[in-house]
């Protein structure tokens, strides 16, 4: 940890030699009082610094615009919800935090918050950190200190007593710094929340450089000293720098969320990258499906189109007979297939386009269907049997009979199936031999096979087994609710419907939202760069990816 944090002070000193700004940079800024925005800017309710007097608001202060339009810098009590600024005219000097600080409450660390003086009242040690419990002696107007049971708030000195003044705003990271007196008693971020997309970028909060690390840790750098192009008069003139320029994560386009995240041809918003509508059809696209470059997607209305994934320009393949509205693809590298469950039939189409040839027709319930080399395998009839066909069509063989299967997964030499049953098998492609059950407690729904594993969601969540058997593991609780996933390198993808969300399969506690939609995602797909989303009649794309 000392080499990081030398080497973090470093690349810091390196920055501080660029020239001087004559003024700040132009940007959004976070805040928590006044003193945390660049000068001839202020700290509004929002958290963030505004030049003069927001549009529509006479209010000068955080505090004066929650309170109303009267103007006063009236006082938060105890039971206030609304959270402002420092008092106008208070201190605005900045105590350097050391690292690992952390939040500091009155009487840890051996430093008394108040001693007695010779009249029995109680006044603050020397050089004492600012620490203090409300009704205590004070005697200097207008001096803050934090709360010696909260570490949140900030008291004021009324002349005489401490009294409550307000809660530091901001939520998780945000809380009082104490300081030492006088001085002390301020709204500081001294722990940023960095994630492990911003590993590597410096972030300045009010008056502190932050380095941030792998993990989600920081290291506090330095205080603002002087000019740099993070800092001006000893502030935060600019949060996060890229490049040497500065930037905002929440909406630059080129740095979204971290630097050099490219929102491609959609927009950055809240550190996000929010969908391109690449597609626009007349009708409800009800499936999607990526085969090499090409992304595929069939229509309502039986329209079954391909384009180049990286350069949208729509090509019809087949317009299906009427009623062949199929419910998912599947691609082979030379023809897609056309599932469609209601019909009970799988159709094939080249992709370079052609006239459409029946492989399935006239099953019963057809509940699933996937593809290897040689073979259409698909679960039919009334009790889930498991059939065999070939892909150029042909005389169907049924592997399993009645063995309740609903969702299909291959790899190699076997199929793994669920179903009814709370039971997860695996049964040889070529027949002849007993289903053998891999994972025994659960009733398994969606499977998807990757890098080794079956992936199945079940009522006690969303669960892994090698396909060899062995241990189960659950990847995501009962509580997360997937309509639809996917699995691709070191994520799992899962659809509510709404938005598509990221989880890291060694950790479901780090995730972030890859895709927002309207409200009627039908069918997405993931490849190394994009996440594609059908979503009523649009098909969108982001770039909110990892890689």
């Amino acid at each position: 940890m000392t080499s990081s944090i030398g080497l973090w002070l470093t690349a810091i000193g390196a920055v501080a030699a660029i020239a001087c700004r004559a003024s700040p940079p132009s940007g959004i800024f976070a805040c928590v009082d006044h003193a945390d925005c660049p000068r001839g800017m202020h700290c509004a309710s929002d958290a963030t610094c505004y030049r003069g007097v927001p549009e529509g608001s006479s209010a000068k202060d955080p505090i004066s615009q929650l309170a109303g339009a009267s103007g006063r810098d009236e006082r938060s009590r105890p039971d206030d919800n609304a959270a402002g600024a420092r008092r106008p005219g208070a201190m605005n000097a900045v105590a350097p935090v050391p690292a690992g600080n952390g939040a500091a409450r009155g009487g840890e660390g051996g430093v008394p918050s108040a001693m007695p003086n010779a009249a029995g009242a109680e006044s603050p040690a020397p050089s004492a950190s600012a620490v203090a419990t409300v009704g205590e002696a004070c005697s200097t107007p207008d001096e803050h200190a934090c709360s010696s049971n909260q570490a949140s708030a900030v008291l004021r000195c009324d002349g005489m007593r401490w009294t409550f003044e307000r809660v530091c705003p901001g939520g998780q990271g945000v809380h009082c710094d104490p300081g030492p007196r006088p001085g002390g008693g301020r709204c500081r971020y001294v722990t940023p929340s960095c994630s492990e997309i911003d590993a590597g970028t410096l972030m300045c909060i009010g008056g502190h450089v932050h380095a941030c690390e792998a993990g989600g840790t920081s290291v506090l750098a330095q205080a603002c000293e002087g000019d740099s192009p993070h800092c001006e008069g000893g502030r935060c003139s600019c949060r996060t720098l890229c490049n040497g320029a500065c930037t905002s994560f929440n909406t630059d386009n080129k740095n979204c969320g971290k630097c050099g995240n490219d929102c491609y041809d959609g927009y950055c918003s809240m550190g996000v990258c929010q969908p391109a509508v690449i597609v626009e059809e007349t009708a409800f696209v009800t499936a999607l499906a990526i085969e090499g470059y090409s992304l595929l997607w069939l229509t309502r209305n039986g329209s079954l189109k391909r384009t180049l994934a990286t350069a949208p320009d729509p090509v019809e393949l087949a317009q299906l007979p009427p009623g062949e509205n199929g419910s998912f693809l599947l691609a082979d590298g030379e023809q897609v297939f056309v599932v469609d469950p209601i019909l009970g039939s799988v159709t094939r189409v080249p992709l370079a386009g052609g006239s459409p040839a029946p492989v399935v027709t006239g099953e019963t319930q057809l509940m699933d269907a996937v593809l290897d080399a040689e073979y259409v395998y698909w679960i039919g009839g009334t009790n889930g049997t498991i059939y065999r066909s070939p892909k150029a069509g042909g005389t169907a063989v049924a592997l399993a009979n009645d063995v309740g299967a609903q969702h299909l997964v291959e790899s190699g030499s076997y199929l793994y199936y669920g179903g009814n049953y709370p039971r997860l098998y695996r049964l040889p492609k070529e027949g002849g031999g007993a289903p053998t059950p891999i994972a025994l407690e659960t009733r398994a729904h969606r499977l998807a096979l990757a890098d080794g594993y079956v992936y199945y969601d079940t009522n006690l969540g969303l669960r892994r087994i090698a396909t060899a058997g062995g241990a189960e593991t659950t990847v995501l609780a009962a509580a997360i609710q997937c309509t639809n996933f996917r699995v691709y390198g070191a994520y799992l993808f899962c659809s509510d419907g709404t938005t598509v969300t990221r989880y890291l399969l060694s950790d479901s506690r780090q995730h972030t939202v890859a895709l927002t939609g309207g409200g009627s995602i039908s069918s997405f797909v993931v490849d190394a760069q994009f996440v594609y989303a059908a979503d009523g009649v649009r098909i969108l794309r982001s770039r909110d990816r990892p890689e």
